[in-house]
């Protein structure tokens, strides 16, 4: 059975940002590679499309940034909204369990010493 798992938002980012990058470093090699038997104008001639699909990649990437850039900040913005919304419909629940909890001033490597010197 095969399981799709959703990426963080940042991950998908990356992907398409980094994924793309590989063009030249993969594409150059391997042109050279399968058209070994020909001669060197020929490889260069076939090579010209890898890199100016490399170029085209960047142009690219950099118009996606303020397009990823967007798509960041439209989730923080909905994000901060409902925070806003339930700090304005007094959510009592939350306020509630803050009061309750403990709060704990003391180092948690103090504690582990004191528990090695018993």
């Amino acid at each position: 059975m095969v399981t799709v798992k959703q990426t963080s938002k940042e991950q998908t980012i990356a992907v398409c940002l980094c994924g793309a990058a590989k063009t030249t470093s993969l594409g150059i090699p391997l042109v050279s590679a399968m058209w070994k038997p020909a001669d060197d104008l020929t490889r260069a001639y076939v090579q010209i499309p890898v890199l100016l699909y490399t170029i085209e990649q960047v142009f690219l990437a950099q118009i996606l940034v303020y397009v990823f850039r967007w798509y960041l900040r439209r989730d923080k913005e909905r994000v901060d909204d409902r925070e806003e919304n339930a700090a304005a419909t007094g959510n009592e629940a939350e306020s509630a369990e803050k009061e309750t909890r403990p709060e704990t001033s003391e180092n948690p490597t103090t504690k582990i010493d004191e528990d090695r010197n018993v």
